[in-house]
């Protein structure tokens, strides 16, 4: 093979990998807006990475992955809200655990999920348009607050702080 042709290849090879490590960190999280119709939707495929069955319950899942542990995929949406961002505050049944997820953001913007007690979470968005809290226990009669905060160092942020809360009683509707 000549040199000049061995360079194209190689190039050609260089620019597919980076094209596609760009596409996959841009469109991997789904994310998409609703409204309230979507309250209780199960969560789309592609936002159900993992395995099916959790592999952490409650206490055992604070801290972790909801993707990377198995509960994204009976997950729920308990509560949302759209104002500049789509927050969402979501819970998996069978991992007894919950997280928030921020889409359509921007660098820097903070999605945070509490239950109080000392069991919360924060993730920030450090590229693309979302991202997502690790996971709180949320077993029992529990009380969840998810809320996004704009990235407001430039003064540019277009919108303002705000929460979305669920309940226990979200999961079981009474």
């Amino acid at each position: 093979m000549n040199p000049t042709a061995f360079i194209g290849a190689a190039l050609l090879v260089i620019i597919g990998a980076v094209a596609t490590a760009f596409f996959t960190g841009v469109f991997e999280d789904g994310g998409g807006a609703g409204g309230e119709e979507d309250k209780g939707r199960a969560v789309s495929p592609s936002d159900a990475a993992g395995s099916t069955s959790g592999e952490c319950r409650g206490a055992s899942c604070q801290g972790k992955s909801a993707n990377d542990y198995g509960c994204a995929g009976d997950a729920k949406v308990l509560a949302h809200a759209e104002k500049g961002v789509y927050l969402e505050l979501k819970y998996s049944p069978e991992c007894a655990a919950a997280w928030g997820k921020i889409t359509q953001g921007r660098v820097g913007d903070v999605v945070r999920i509490d239950r109080g007690v000392g069991k919360s979470a924060q993730a920030v968005i450090t590229s693309g348009y979302d991202n997502h809290t690790t996971m709180i226990p949320a077993e029992g009669d529990f009380a969840l607050e998810a809320c996004a905060e704009p990235n407001d160092t430039d003064g540019t942020a277009d919108w303002d702080r705000f929460c979305v809360k669920a309940t226990a009683a979200d999961v079981t509707g009474r």
